[in-house]
């Protein structure tokens, strides 16, 4: 079974194209000479109810991967939110890469402006990455 700090360690460390700066942790303040920036938050993970044992354990593990495009508010919307699809993009590429030995591995991404870190709103990229144990 993949450790949380497997996850942690292969998601934070993936390759992302037109990402600046990885951070292995949450950071207490961003800099945005640094975005874009990405950087992990906390990992969960459970034993949810099984339906079916067809194709899990039912033992999963998560973790969401930010990438910081630019601070909200700047008047800058028309190009932080290209910049923020293209992140996308970039993002799904480098998730594609990532294999964990014996876990099926599903992702989600979403787009926000509310990502929060020091108190200052953010044009974000969110990449969950969920495994579960076959």
């Amino acid at each position: 079974m993949t450790t949380f700090t497997q996850l942690v360690t292969a998601v934070s460390g993936m390759s992302v194209t037109g990402v600046t700066r990885q951070l292995s942790y949450t950071p207490n303040s961003i800099s945005t000479a640094d975005c874009p920036l990405s950087f992990p938050r906390l990992p969960g993970g459970g034993k949810p109810e099984i339906v079916s044992t067809c194709f899990t354990s039912g033992r999963t593990k998560s973790i969401d991967l930010v990438v910081v495009i630019d601070p909200a508010g700047q008047n800058t919307t028309d190009a932080n939110f290209a910049a923020t699809v293209a992140m996308a993009d970039n993002l799904e590429t480098a998730v594609s890469s990532l294999s964990f030995s014996g876990h099926r591995l599903t992702y989600a991404i979403s787009m926000d402006t509310a990502v929060n870190t020091d108190n200052t709103g953010y044009w974000a990229v969110v990449l969950t990455v969920t495994i579960d144990k076959l």
